[in-house]
């Protein structure tokens, strides 16, 4: 008897927990942001990429642009920070935006040398990092089965069942997150670290221009070495492919786009290695019927001013998005 009324007693308690987190703490940022796609019938084009796309495109100006034009269409901007990996828009493509309704076009940001990253073990659930949990968060089972590539094993599989929807769970780094702010030492840290100035508000670390230009300098070291090895302008263990017959099979127009990004922009282009790669980049996917629009070389980018060095401000976000309007019109993508 003390048995069953202490498993129910445990039952009632989860329950409510359960429930008060459900009502008390909010979804994931990339959830919240994949959440707005909500399409209809009208025509429309659905941008992924990391702040630098969220911080370069208005999709309202851009509507009022197109439709102004008697352009009957509608964008959304799915971008949102740190994503900015293949994996990421594969599994976005996949099982947010292909789900919910086709798109007349999917415009993807480019960074740097484009699909690179190979069809692996993210050990998803082994390390609890943000950057894991919004990856399976993103997954289905099937996609998980994928990237590692065999069977996860029982306890890995029952692992990625709770993560998926079990709230309290998958919530476990976000809810430690909200403790740790609640600690003064941290919450000063916090701010002793961050760019307050900031206009878009991102949070962006005070050095996070020499971070971006150290990554693409290590980038561009790592594609030296590899120049001769024949892989091509993509991986070919990548998703590049994955994304190009997804947008196939679903008669959508894919896009490929570098946004303004003053760090990386400086250290290579020009350089031969990332000039030879990014012209064998926009061959095949000429040959593919795939568009490429830039936005981040001369005499465009002299143009646009930053809010924090790295993201565009106001006023360069209205140029950025008349410029996507011009390119969207001169592709006829929605006439």
């Amino acid at each position: 008897m003390k048995t069953r009324y202490f498993f129910i007693s445990l039952l009632v308690s989860f329950t409510l927990v359960s429930w008060f987190a459900v009502h008390t703490i909010r979804t994931t940022l990339p959830r919240q942001i994949l959440d707005r796609y909500v399409p209809d019938r009208t025509p429309h084009i659905v941008f992924l990429g990391s702040s630098l796309t969220d911080a370069a495109i208005s999709t309202d100006y851009l509507d009022s642009i197109l439709n102004g034009d008697r352009i009957t269409m509608k964008s959304y901007n799915c971008a949102f920070a740190d994503m900015s990996g293949d994996a990421y828009f594969y599994l976005i493509m996949k099982n947010r935006i292909l789900a919910k309704g086709k798109p007349k076009a999917i415009a993807v940001e480019i960074r740097g040398f484009p699909f690179t990253e190979t069809k692996k073990d993210f050990r998803l659930l082994g390390r609890g990092t943000a950057s894991d949990l919004t990856l399976s968060e993103l997954m289905k089972y099937d996609d998980y089965l994928r990237v590692s590539g065999r069977f996860p094993g029982i306890l890995q599989s029952v692992t990625f069942f709770l993560h998926k929807h079990w709230f309290l769970y998958h919530h476990r780094l976000n809810i430690q997150r909200k403790i740790l702010e609640k600690m003064l030492f941290t919450h000063s840290r916090d701010i002793a670290s961050t760019d307050t100035s900031v206009a878009h508000s991102y949070g962006m670390r005070s050095d996070a221009m020499n971070t971006m230009r150290l990554w693409a300098m290590n980038d561009l070291k790592l594609h030296s070495r590899m120049q001769s090895s024949g892989n091509g302008p993509v991986n070919r263990d990548g998703y590049f492919w994955d994304i190009v017959d997804l947008a196939k099979r679903n008669n959508v127009t894919l896009v490929f786009f570098w946004p303004p990004m003053p760090p990386m922009d400086g250290v290579l282009q020009g350089n031969p290695v990332y000039e030879k790669n990014r012209k064998s980049f926009e061959s095949l996917c000429d040959s593919l019927g795939i568009l490429t629009w830039d936005f981040g070389r001369k005499p465009f980018s002299t143009e646009l001013s930053y809010s924090d060095s790295i993201h565009c401000d106001r006023r360069s976000m209205r140029l950025v998005t008349q410029k996507m309007a011009e390119k969207i019109k001169e592709a006829g993508l929605f006439e």
